[in-house]
């Protein structure tokens, strides 16, 4: 037994040190931001790791010089021929008897998908949870350095990028009979669906009048795509054998080429070109700043028109999305609760002094929760208000019912509804709320019980069962009102994921208190 744990040992440092070898090769001649080994072969000193079955997982990171998808593209052509001989040793290193599937899996990314922690199943904080072992130096294993630094609020976006992510991945996953995973592309259409599918999104996210729907508009999509490359067809020939394919597959210059097959290298180079338009999308989000601010009435909600105030929301959404800061101010129209200043100090009281900090502090609290909650509902819109065509209307409901409870000291006194949500494993957080009682009629008759509201507790209604105008203007307001004071106090803390977990109405069950 300690014979074949010595083999298996040995072996491992053997894999191992063939890859430090093959890594400083690659960097070397085609120049990387860095290799790292990660999965199975390092986890738990390699225990779990099958020489027969297995993957030998890496990540290995574009130099910041490529720009352009062209240039990305011939680098991972380079990058195609090192990782062909990388198999060809393994294969003898690890005595598999079956040539015709990859060993090594490999994962190219930019630094913008790392510091934004995107990967390409689109799991969550992959890069910063996960152990990584740099093949280029000895360092500790560990998280990869700036992982989850920038992240992107853009679900759109960082889905076009985990596209192009995965596209690589195929590229790459070439076996050591030289089998491809990515193979040649033949279809009716111009260019492959997946490809127009998420060019629309890109496109969603660019344009300020996208309509919803539109995001998923595969022929929004093909012409955004032809557009792109019309506007880059003289930066280089990669750019303009590319363009006039998808015109001729198009219909146009030379006629509808329906046999034309796509090659493995030309639909990489579309997915970088996808790569290109969601970064194109997300750098005129960060430039394009909307002055954006909230005023609020002395009747303790938002002034000005129902059209004005969705204008604001929709300011404040944009800045939110793309982490402008300030996403948004907030204005009273009589600077509600504000404090005196203290003024010269030696013409008052230590009494008076008291009383001015409390109530400057007390306004502090109160303006922070405004404006926390007020980005935590402009933040989780879509998860508290899927429907789009009521979604403006509920989310002034919403804030209006903050500022109620921020303004007038509220304090969390609760209600016969409970609802409950599990954050973290055996961790509830529970809100209890109140709606009136000709309300809770109709919600229990929608509901299919009998009008006895303890039914509730045995059927574990799901929220959202709840029409969306009541959660706005009764569980939300509480919901946010209570989360900020928690987690303001340092009663509880959450991480990103937790939050949006949260902040999901699907995942709140309804009861009674």
């Amino acid at each position: 037994m300690l014979a074949i744990a010595m083999t298996h040992t040995n072996l491992l440092r053997e894999i191992e040190g063939l890859l430090r070898d093959w890594s400083i090769t690659l960097n070397r001649n085609i120049e990387t931001s860095g290799c790292y080994l990660f999965g199975s072969l390092i986890y738990d000193d390699g225990k779990l790791f099958d020489p027969v079955e297995s993957d030998i997982d890496l990540v290995i990171i574009f130099p910041p010089k490529l720009s352009a998808a062209p240039e990305r593209t011939n680098w991972l052509d380079g990058l195609l021929k090192h990782k062909t001989e990388l198999e060809t040793e393994l294969l003898k290193l690890t005595g598999r008897g079956d040539a015709g599937s990859p060993i090594a899996s490999i994962l190219p990314i930019t630094m913008l998908e790392l510091e934004a922690n995107i990967h390409k199943s689109n799991g969550a904080n992959f890069y910063s949870i996960n152990l990584f072992r740099n093949l280029l130096e000895q360092q500790p294993d560990g998280p990869l350095l700036h992982a989850g630094s920038t992240p992107i609020r853009d679900d759109l976006i960082c889905t076009a990028f985990a596209f192009t992510q995965n596209i690589r991945n195929k590229f790459l996953s070439i076996a050591p009979n030289k089998n491809m995973a990515l193979p040649e592309w033949q279809g009716p259409d111009p260019v492959p669906k997946d490809v127009m599918r998420h060019a629309a999104m890109a496109h969603f996210s660019l344009a300020t009048d996208s309509k919803p729907g539109t995001q998923f508009d595969l022929q929004i999509g093909l012409d955004h795509l032809t557009d792109h490359l019309y506007q880059n067809r003289s930066n280089s020939q990669d750019y303009y054998s590319l363009y006039d394919w998808v015109s001729k597959r198009r219909g146009s210059r030379g006629g509808h080429t329906i046999d034309a097959m796509m090659p493995p290298l030309q639909y990489t180079l579309l997915a970088e070109v996808i790569y290109d338009l969601a970064n194109n999308a997300l750098k005129r989000g960060l430039f394009l700043h909307s002055d954006a601010t909230f005023t609020v009435s002395d009747l303790f909600e938002l002034a000005g028109s129902y059209e004005d105030i969705v204008v604001t929301i929709e300011e404040a959404s944009h800045n939110v999305k793309w982490q402008i800061k300030p996403a948004f101010s907030v204005s009273f129209e009589a600077q509600i609760n504000e404090p005196p200043q203290k003024g010269n100090s030696t013409t008052i009281t230590r009494r008076e002094k008291v009383r001015l900090n409390h109530a400057q502090n007390l306004f502090s609290i109160k303006k922070t929760i405004i404006e926390r909650g007020i980005e935590l509902i402009i933040l989780y819109q879509n998860y508290l208000f899927p429907n789009s065509t009521t979604r403006n209307k509920n989310l002034i409901i919403s804030i209006n019912g903050l500022l109620k409870r921020a303004i007038e000291n509220y304090v969390g006194s609760g209600g016969i509804l409970a609802a409950t949500t599990y954050y973290k494993r055996e961790q509830a957080f529970t809100i209890k709320f109140s709606i009136p009682h000709d309300k809770i009629d109709e919600l229990l008759e929608s509901c299919g019980l009998e009008k006895n509201i303890m039914d509730l507790a045995a059927n574990n209604q799901p929220l959202r069962s709840l029409e969306p105008e009541l959660l706005a203007r009764h569980f939300v307001p509480d919901m946010v009102f209570n989360y900020v004071w928690k987690t303001q106090k340092g009663h509880m803390s959450l991480s990103e994921t937790d939050e949006d977990y949260m902040f999901n109405i699907v995942n709140w069950s309804l009861g009674v208190s």
